[in-house]
């Protein structure tokens, strides 16, 4: 009961959060491999997203495991570098808060999608995640070092969100699946 309420509390929290500064351009970093590694953890959103990917995949098993976090790796691979060349979507950061709400609710609603269906949300989330990235990119970075770290850093991500789908029992399933909804419907209202 008490790790219940652990992870309640924390999803309360997480959709009172601020708007996500993993874009926020403020140039502390180097703009090498260490700024890519460190890039996805300077926003929330990143960070569950990235982290429900994985666990999503845990509790869905088989070859999803590995399937949508490789998708989800490649197609951030593929947003950053149209990121780089300046294409965008007018509602990238929407979307971008849209997969924390919309991996939490399947999380949540424990939806075995076939590996096809959640391979193509993932690819989807993926890009957009990725054109943030590479449109936020320094130009003074050196762009495959940075690249490499933010690729890293987002594996590493789905990794350990991997292990906690694994080590997930049904109901804790179902409380991470609501507070990561619940994250993410508190960053879609701050991207609005």
């Amino acid at each position: 009961m008490r790790s219940f309420r652990i992870v309640t509390l924390s999803g309360l929290l997480l959709a009172c959060s601020l708007p996500a500064f993993a874009h926020s351009g403020t140039g502390w970093h180097e703009h090498d491999l260490v700024a890519g590694l460190a890039h996805p953890f300077g926003g929330i959103d990143h960070v569950l997203a990235m982290l429900a990917v994985g666990f999503w995949a845990a509790l869905a098993g088989r070859q999803a495991r590995l399937v949508w976090p490789l998708g989800f790796v490649s197609c951030v691979a593929a947003g950053a570098l149209l990121g780089v060349m300046g294409l965008s979507l007018p509602v990238t950061e929407v979307v971008i808060a849209a997969s924390v709400a919309g991996l939490g609710l399947v999380v949540a609603l424990g939806w075995q999608a076939s590996v096809l269906a959640g391979l193509s949300l993932c690819a989807l989330f993926g890009l957009a995640h990725g054109m943030a990235h590479g449109a936020e990119m320094p130009a003074d970075a050196n762009g495959l070092a940075y690249a490499l770290g933010f690729l890293v850093a987002t594996g590493l991500l789905h990794a350990s969100g991997l292990v906690l789908g694994l080590k997930a029992t049904p109901r804790l399933g179902k409380v991470a699946g609501l507070s990561l909804a619940m994250a993410g419907a508190g960053l879609l209202v701050g991207a609005f």
